[in-house]
């Protein structure tokens, strides 16, 4: 199966594409039996090298892979938000490569679209959520209540080690609101319905 995430006018996301690109280069891919976790901490390592203000400015606590970014908020009593979002995907079967029209961790970017495993699910959230920050910071601007920011390494593979671990860390705390990732805008899935389908997604499959 391919997976591309369709761009704007290249112009005007170079930079912020070319980070993404960059991004879906590093095969950081959950596997029931072993990750890679070097290829994990290269882009980690890459992450804070690309958004430096972020990781500088932000309070920065470790989990494992996973990290989660604190942005206080300049009144206590405001509602605070939780934007959560994974950077693992899934591994790439040897019988599916002949289907990618361009190599699963190329990064490939041409007039149609940015290619690659994350480019969907779910790297560019990562990406879109930190783009977001650093350039609210280069603004100087502070947020009104304090924002979370969970980035996890294991939610192809449950969330285990990441996710949880991190929720667990937050149960003493008031967050009002929680934003995970969110799904995809698809074409010609409903019968004599020509036009584009926004899925809304309000919660995660489970296990019957």
């Amino acid at each position: 199966m391919k997976y591309l995430i369709l761009i704007l006018p290249l112009s005007l996301l170079a930079s912020p594409l070319k980070r993404l690109s960059e991004g879906v280069k590093f095969a950081t891919v959950s596997n029931e039996t072993k990750i890679d976790q070097q290829i994990f901490k290269d882009y980690l390592t890459f992450l804070e090298k690309s958004y430096p203000n972020t990781f500088k400015q932000l309070e920065v606590k470790e989990f494992d892979l996973s990290r989660l970014l604190i942005w206080k908020g300049r009144d206590p009593k405001a509602p605070t938000v939780l934007f959560n979002a994974h950077y693992d995907v899934v591994p790439v079967e040897l019988k599916d490569l002949s289907l990618w029209k361009k190599p699963p961790f190329s990064g490939h970017i041409d007039q149609e679209a940015l290619w690659g495993r994350g480019t969907m699910d779910d790297k560019v959230s990562v990406h879109a959520l930190l783009e977001t920050i650093e350039n609210l910071l280069e603004q100087e601007h502070r947020p009104q209540g304090t924002l979370y920011f969970a980035l996890t390494h294991d939610e192809e593979l449950g969330g285990w080690q990441g996710a949880h671990v991190i929720a667990e860390s937050l149960k003493n705390e008031k967050i009002d609101y929680v934003f995970d990732e969110g799904l995809v805008v698809i074409k010609d899935v409903l019968p004599d319905f020509p036009k584009p389908v926004a899925l809304i997604g309000v919660g995660e499959k489970g296990y019957v």
